[in-house]
């Protein structure tokens, strides 16, 4: 319990401190709305659909040179990726624990309650990293990696909230067996 109030707060201490780098006036209104990470749209382009194209010409325009910078270091890397193994952490180590305090599910093996946790881990820790080359140019953003971009984003905010569902879940399934113990037969 000590280590999930320990991971519990760490995680408030790096989002703020994200929160805090990312603001608008350190590196604009897309970089503190995280606009490839959590928007259909680039909010200083008057919300306009977040295609390939307009990616492209975001990163082409030698006005957002610095926000590009600013998104990939210091937001993405070390920040982000504090954040993402923090929170990941956090919801693996709170399914573990409660899932441990439940008697009916002493026959099912921890590490199932970490499948959900991981796979929010592995998709951000993607897509930061394709985001990190699409803006360093390492990787040219073409159609097929603007998709695998897309297919993380949309696949880490599915396993996030499924993460905080199954959490939740077992929370509300633990306080009622508290409340309402299983009777033996």
């Amino acid at each position: 319990m000590k280590l999930t109030l320990a991971l519990l707060v760490a995680l408030a201490v790096v989002y703020v401190v994200i929160g805090n780098v990312a603001s608008a006036g350190n590196y604009g209104i897309d970089v503190a709305d995280r606009f490839v990470e959590r928007l259909a749209y680039i909010p200083s382009k008057t919300q306009s659909l977040l295609t390939r194209g307009n990616l492209e010409k975001w990163l082409a325009d030698p006005e957002n040179a610095v926000a590009a910078r600013g998104y990939v270091m210091p937001v993405l890397f070390p920040l982000d990726l504090a954040f993402l193994l923090l929170l990941g952490c956090f919801l693996g180590v709170a399914s573990t624990a409660i899932a441990g305090q439940i008697p009916m599910l002493g026959a099912i093996p921890r590490a199932i309650f970490w499948i959900l946790p991981l796979l929010f881990l592995l998709c951000d820790l993607s897509e930061d990293t394709l985001m990190v080359c699409i803006f360093k140019s390492v990787a040219p953003l073409t159609d097929g990696w603007f998709w695998l971009l897309h297919t993380f984003t949309t696949t880490k905010i599915a396993a996030l909230t499924a993460t905080f569902a199954q959490v939740g879940f077992l929370g509300v399934l633990c306080v009622l067996l508290r409340f309402f113990p299983a009777s033996h037969a």
